[in-house]
């Protein structure tokens, strides 16, 4: 099931709801995760992992987490490491995950798959800057039961965790494009739309290599082949290019 709002800018509104259901367990490797029970609902507060390595989008995130059930312990990293350790040594497991799909640890969605193959059962949901069709159902096909644009607003965010808490799938039907519809976007490679999005968000060249754990060099070769298949001849182009056709959001 697909629950698909617009999305649009954050907005402080929002109604308060609250649902949280059980999932099936896996094991993983080598690694089983311990029998710890998960938010039932009545006794404990409902545990959120949010890793992001943005200090002000988990911050801002946290204040409409805080009103998804009447207690709701928010716990914060900036790494997918940080995050994954939390639930290894937490008491029990979160009731949701959180993750940017950018941030360290998250490269070629190695830290999805790392998390939904030794906690199933744990419901995740990706956080993105890109506004992408392939990334979005890419990571459903990892198991992700989400994936929400920053750019999401409030209320559209509450519904959307909502609907992933009581067992749904949430993409943003914008995100639904048919890329045939526009032939520069299924031209690009994956590692183009990520060096583009990046670059649409005012990132340096050198910038966009650490972030994607690439060379310099190898982001330049990429930008040339984005500037052809978009028939632009510089960064200005292609970031507005890239913004018309649905690829990034505005700043």
């Amino acid at each position: 099931m697909w629950t698909c709002p617009h999305h649009a800018r954050y907005d402080l509104a929002y109604t308060k709801e609250s649902s949280t259901e059980p999932y099936p367990s896996l094991i993983w490797g080598d690694i089983i995760p311990p029998n710890r029970n998960r938010h039932d609902g009545r006794n404990e507060p409902m545990l959120i992992i949010l890793a992001d390595d943005h200090t002000l989008i988990r911050e801002t995130l946290s204040i409409y987490l805080d009103r998804l059930a009447t207690e709701v312990t928010v716990f914060q990293a900036s790494t997918f490491d940080e995050a994954f350790r939390r639930i290894v040594d937490g008491e029990r497991l979160p009731d949701l995950v959180i993750l940017d799909l950018m941030m360290p640890g998250m490269r070629d969605y190695e830290g999805l798959i790392r998390l939904r193959e030794t906690y199933p059962e744990v419901p995740v949901v990706i956080l993105s800057a890109i506004v992408e069709v392939h990334q979005a159902r890419r990571s459903l096909e990892l198991g992700a039961r989400g994936y929400i644009p920053k750019t999401i607003r409030g209320p559209e965010l509450i519904d959307a965790l909502q609907s992933v808490l009581k067992g749904g799938t949430f993409i943003p039907d914008d995100l639904l494009i048919d890329s045939e519809q526009h032939p520069e976007v299924a031209a690009l490679t994956q590692r183009e739309r990520e060096v583009l999005v990046l670059l649409t968000q005012g990132h340096a060249n050198r910038d966009i290599a650490e972030k994607l754990g690439i060379k310099e060099i190898t982001v330049k070769v990429h930008l040339k082949s984005v500037f052809r298949k978009f028939k632009v001849s510089n960064r200005t182009q292609a970031v507005r290019k890239a913004i018309d056709l649905g690829i990034a959001s505005p700043t």
